[in-house]
Protein backbone atom coordinates (compact mmCIF):
# COMPACT_ATOMS: atom_id res chain seq x y z
CA UNK A 1 0.00 0.00 0.00
CA UNK A 2 1.10 3.53 -0.76
CA UNK A 3 -0.49 6.37 1.17
CA UNK A 4 -0.62 9.59 -0.83
CA UNK A 5 -1.24 12.64 1.35
CA UNK A 6 -0.64 16.39 1.17
CA UNK A 7 2.93 17.21 2.16
CA UNK A 8 4.21 13.64 1.81
CA UNK A 9 7.81 13.02 0.83
CA UNK A 10 8.61 10.87 -2.20
CA UNK A 11 12.12 9.46 -2.56
CA UNK A 12 13.67 11.49 -5.43
CA UNK A 13 15.42 8.32 -6.66
CA UNK A 14 12.04 6.80 -7.57
CA UNK A 15 11.31 9.44 -10.23
CA UNK A 16 12.12 9.01 -13.90
CA UNK A 17 12.13 11.69 -16.63
CA UNK A 18 8.82 12.30 -18.37
CA UNK A 19 8.39 13.94 -21.78
CA UNK A 20 5.63 16.59 -21.64
CA UNK A 21 4.83 15.96 -25.33
CA UNK A 22 4.11 12.31 -24.50
CA UNK A 23 1.64 13.68 -21.95
CA UNK A 24 -0.25 15.70 -24.55
CA UNK A 25 1.67 19.00 -24.29
CA UNK A 26 1.33 21.06 -27.44
CA UNK A 27 3.56 23.85 -26.18
CA UNK A 28 5.49 24.59 -22.99
CA UNK A 29 7.14 27.62 -21.44
CA UNK A 30 10.68 26.60 -20.52
CA UNK A 31 11.95 23.34 -19.05
CA UNK A 32 9.25 21.99 -16.74
CA UNK A 33 11.61 19.27 -15.46
CA UNK A 34 8.73 16.78 -15.41
CA UNK A 35 9.30 13.47 -13.59
CA UNK A 36 7.02 10.55 -12.68
CA UNK A 37 6.87 7.42 -10.61
CA UNK A 38 4.85 4.47 -11.87
CA UNK A 39 3.55 2.70 -8.78
CA UNK A 40 0.94 0.62 -10.61
CA UNK A 41 0.46 -0.35 -14.25
CA UNK A 42 -1.80 -2.68 -16.18
CA UNK A 43 -2.85 -2.87 -19.82
CA UNK A 44 -5.56 -0.25 -19.31
CA UNK A 45 -4.46 1.87 -16.34
CA UNK A 46 -1.54 3.24 -14.38
CA UNK A 47 -0.91 5.31 -11.28
CA UNK A 48 1.85 7.02 -9.39
CA UNK A 49 3.23 10.47 -8.68
CA UNK A 50 3.99 13.32 -11.11
CA UNK A 51 6.13 16.35 -10.32
CA UNK A 52 7.42 19.42 -12.11
CA UNK A 53 8.81 22.90 -11.51
CA UNK A 54 7.09 26.23 -12.09
CA UNK A 55 5.89 26.71 -15.67
CA UNK A 56 3.07 26.57 -18.17
CA UNK A 57 1.87 24.18 -20.89
CA UNK A 58 -0.98 23.90 -23.36
CA UNK A 59 -2.18 20.28 -23.14
CA UNK A 60 -4.68 17.99 -24.81
CA UNK A 61 -5.15 15.42 -22.04
CA UNK A 62 -3.88 12.01 -23.25
CA UNK A 63 -6.00 9.81 -20.94
CA UNK A 64 -8.80 10.18 -18.40
CA UNK A 65 -7.14 11.09 -15.10
CA UNK A 66 -8.13 11.27 -11.46
CA UNK A 67 -5.52 13.22 -9.49
CA UNK A 68 -4.86 14.88 -6.13
CA UNK A 69 -2.36 17.62 -5.31
CA UNK A 70 0.33 16.59 -2.84
CA UNK A 71 2.54 19.69 -2.97
CA UNK A 72 2.43 23.10 -4.60
CA UNK A 73 -0.27 24.72 -6.67
CA UNK A 74 -1.55 24.41 -10.24
CA UNK A 75 -4.06 26.54 -12.09
CA UNK A 76 -5.93 24.78 -14.88
CA UNK A 77 -7.92 26.65 -17.50
CA UNK A 78 -10.47 24.30 -19.08
CA UNK A 79 -10.96 25.65 -22.62
CA UNK A 80 -14.28 23.91 -23.42
CA UNK A 81 -15.94 25.31 -20.29
CA UNK A 82 -13.94 28.56 -20.26
CA UNK A 83 -13.37 27.92 -16.56
CA UNK A 84 -10.20 28.39 -14.51
CA UNK A 85 -9.61 26.51 -11.24
CA UNK A 86 -6.63 26.65 -8.86
CA UNK A 87 -5.80 23.41 -7.04
CA UNK A 88 -3.80 23.19 -3.80
CA UNK A 89 -2.68 20.29 -1.55
CA UNK A 90 -5.62 17.97 -0.89
CA UNK A 91 -7.61 19.20 -3.90
CA UNK A 92 -8.33 16.83 -6.74
CA UNK A 93 -9.92 16.55 -10.18
CA UNK A 94 -11.22 14.17 -12.80
CA UNK A 95 -10.33 15.20 -16.33
CA UNK A 96 -11.47 13.39 -19.46
CA UNK A 97 -9.23 12.23 -22.29
CA UNK A 98 -9.04 14.81 -25.08
CA UNK A 99 -9.84 17.86 -22.92
CA UNK A 100 -7.73 20.90 -23.86
CA UNK A 101 -6.33 22.89 -20.95
CA UNK A 102 -3.78 25.51 -20.06
CA UNK A 103 -1.76 24.09 -17.16
CA UNK A 104 0.14 26.61 -15.02
CA UNK A 105 2.24 25.64 -12.00
CA UNK A 106 2.60 28.80 -9.93
CA UNK A 107 4.84 27.46 -7.14
CA UNK A 108 8.54 26.49 -7.34
CA UNK A 109 7.57 22.79 -7.35
CA UNK A 110 4.34 20.84 -7.86
CA UNK A 111 3.51 17.20 -7.14
CA UNK A 112 0.31 15.19 -7.65
CA UNK A 113 -0.76 11.60 -7.32
CA UNK A 114 -2.45 10.33 -10.47
CA UNK A 115 -4.49 7.43 -11.75
CA UNK A 116 -4.92 7.15 -15.53
CA UNK A 117 -7.42 5.15 -17.55
CA UNK A 118 -5.38 4.43 -20.68
CA UNK A 119 -8.15 2.91 -22.85
CA UNK A 120 -11.67 4.12 -23.34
Amino acid sequence: MINYAPGMTVDPGRFQPYDPEAGGALETDGDLQTRVTVDFQSEISMGGVFRQVKGRAEIVWPATEHAFVIEGEVTIHYHAENETVTYRPGDGWLIKKGERVTWTVTTPTFMKSYFLLLEE
